[in-house]
């Protein structure tokens, strides 16, 4: 059987110029539109259906609908669903899909998933209709399993095509995605309530077991856990860094138990990739930091900005090595403790009449600071306090 697009206002112009029904019932229906979709069972009823040649609003047909679907399946050359239960609410202001699969593909991903529950609410039907699919407002997820693959070439990021702002809430959530064959991220237990359009924004967050593989940047990053609190508080747990790659502007490995943002503008973060907060606390990190000798070509190439009010670093182990300098082969620290204030990278100078370590104001700790010189010299101080880049004792 052929189907064609039939136009409501068409349909009366060529057949009716009235359809009232105060009742319609379909129970146990099926639907099949071979090859692309097919539906093993349909329940839907209709009330107060009325339809006239002046109708130009699909909301003026009824006055409400119940409508649930069984067994769907649907494949194009794209995508492929397949469901177990699809319920519309009274007036098509709200669709929920219960255990479904789904996979789509084309030259730039590939993704696949599968979700328990995924209900859209605030449905803009004849939006919809008129080939808007993106008509509603907020998105509730339970149990997504997501894998991507995702081509971006530079210059080529997705763009937001008119994508309004929608509410997003994930229950129990895994994703993986890997980009360009070769960075990876993973997630589990995503927990999380946010904004994704023309203002992004995440309102709360649970990531557990997070492990970010990113060869370009030239480092491997794991955490046991992200959470984010009244949009402003950033917590990380049990962190893992490893540098992944030689030959770049700096090189960091190590193992940090706690870091504590407070005070986070996220504006600032999604609109112009700027790092910005009132304190960044850093509790007990275990860090081997290697500086290259391409490091200022690196901060003259740089785009990111960070801007802390303060930063905290309690009682670290350092070892720090600089290829810039031909004195020390490295340092080595078994206990730091500083502060940083006003810090602003990469707008102030790591070294100059005011500044020191981008920072307004310097305050350091040391127990046990080991330099090495590269003749193999090497001296050992016990204590060394430092305060305002100008007494030393």
């Amino acid at each position: 059987m052929h189907f064609q697009c039939i136009v409501v206002q068409s349909l009366f112009e060529d057949y009716f110029k009235l359809i009232s029904v105060k009742n319609l019932y379909l129970n146990r229906g099926k639907l099949s539109l071979k090859p692309q979709l097919s539906v093993g069972n349909i329940d839907l009823e209709v009330s107060e259906l009325y339809i006239d040649d002046q109708t130009n609003s699909w909301y003026n047909l009824f006055e409400e609908v119940k409508l649930g679907a069984h067994q769907i399946a649907f494949t194009d050359k794209d995508i492929e669903l397949r469901g177990n239960a699809l319920q519309v609410g009274r007036r098509f202001d709200q669709v929920n899909l219960s255990d479904w699969d789904f996979k789509y593909r084309d030259h730039d991903q590939v993704v696949d998933g599968n979700f328990d529950s995924l209900q859209f609410s605030g449905i803009h039907l004849d939006s919809i209709l008129a080939g808007s699919y993106t008509s509603f407002d907020s998105v509730r997820i339970v149990n997504p399993q997501i894998k991507m693959e995702l081509s971006i070439s530079n210059g080529n990021t997705p763009k937001n095509n008119g994508f309004t702002d929608k509410y997003l809430e994930v229950v129990n959530g895994q994703l993986e995605a890997i980009i360009n064959d070769s960075s990876f991220f993973r997630a589990e237990k995503i927990n999380t309530a946010l904004t994704i359009g023309d203002t992004n924004h995440i309102y709360y967050g649970q990531f557990d077991q997070i492990d970010i593989n990113s060869p370009p940047i030239g480092h491997r990053i794991k955490a046991g856990s992200l959470t984010i609190e009244e949009s402003q508080e950033l917590h990380l747990e049990a962190i893992e860094i490893e540098g992944i790659k030689k030959l770049q502007a700096f090189q960091l490995n190590g193992k940090i138990p706690f870091v504590d943002i407070y005070g986070l503008d996220q504006t600032a973060f999604w609109k112009d990739d700027h790092l910005e907060a009132d304190s960044l606390i850093i509790v007990k990190p275990g860090i081997n930091l290697k500086l290259a000798e391409r490091m200022a070509e690196h901060e003259k190439n740089n785009r990111y900005e960070i801007r802390l009010g303060k930063i905290v670093l309690e009682k670290a182990n350092l070892i720090f090595s600089d290829e810039n300098q031909e004195v020390f082969k490295q340092i080595e620290v078994s206990e730091l403790s500083a502060v940083l204030v006003d810090f602003d990278y990469p707008n102030k100078s790591m070294v100059s009449e005011d500044v020191l370590l981008y920072a307004d104001d310097l305050r350091l700790d040391i127990k046990y600071l080991h330099p090495v010189m590269e003749n193999g010299d090497s001296v050992l101080i016990k204590n060394l306090a430092f305060r305002k880049k100008i007494t030393l004792f």
